[in-house]
């Protein structure tokens, strides 16, 4: 005999605003200015977090947490 499956109950379903809204024209702005060669960009993990990562920021991995940003 099959168990039955188990499910989380939805207790509300919509949209709701982004975590930060995107910046269409900062993002192009970057992408002019950043370097067009190829460059060796691999870090540690370590060097990651000091040079990307500032207080108070999401961090997502695996997209659990990315999905809505």
């Amino acid at each position: 005999m099959a168990k039955a499956k188990k499910s989380v109950p939805v207790i509300y379903e919509g949209e709701e605003p982004l975590i930060q809204p995107i910046d269409l024209d900062g993002f192009r702005e970057w992408n002019r200015k950043k370097t067009k060669r190829l460059v060796d960009k691999r870090m540690t993990e370590e060097e990651a977090v000091e040079r990307f990562v500032e207080n108070g920021d999401y961090i997502g991995f695996e997209l659990y947490g990315t999905v809505r940003c």
